[in-house]
């Protein structure tokens, strides 16, 4: 998989999380690049972990936004987020307790993680945003 480019149909109409989608996309091409270039384990181990940090923070920030619109979709949107969450806690387990994960399997699960859900998931917040419904 070549580097994951940012496209402007991936934005979702709300400034802050359209950001942080880009830094999430910054971040899943470090860990594609570490892994398709035969980074160091540690590297692996350190990449995840702030992917997992920074996804903590981005889903709070989106979740905050949804419950500031009203947004009809939150529960399910919200237990995709504690699912996400525990596939990544899974994979770096994974990761660290396994002598070492094939670059292609690392590679496909940031993929499916990533864009999958802000493709399949996210996208239905744009509805939200660009109804420009007012704060509860």
């Amino acid at each position: 998989m070549k580097e994951i480019l940012w496209n402007p149909c991936l934005e979702i109409g709300v400034d802050t999380i359209d950001e942080e989608h880009k830094r999430l996309v910054k971040i899943a091409n470090a860990i594609v690049k570490i892994a398709r270039d035969g980074g160091e384990k540690s590297q692996l181990v350190d990449a995840f972990s702030f992917l997992h940090e920074y996804a903590l923070t981005h889903f709070d920030n989106e979740e905050a936004y949804m419950k500031k619109v009203r947004y009809k979709g939150y529960d399910d949107h919200h237990a995709e987020h504690l699912k996400l969450k525990k596939q990544v806690k899974d994979f770096q387990r994974d990761l660290y307790e396994a002598g070492g994960i094939p670059a292609q399997e690392i590679i496909t699960f940031i993929k499916s993680w990533l864009l999958d859900h802000i493709i399949k998931t996210d996208m239905k917040l744009r509805g939200e945003a660009s109804a420009g419904k007012p704060p509860a």
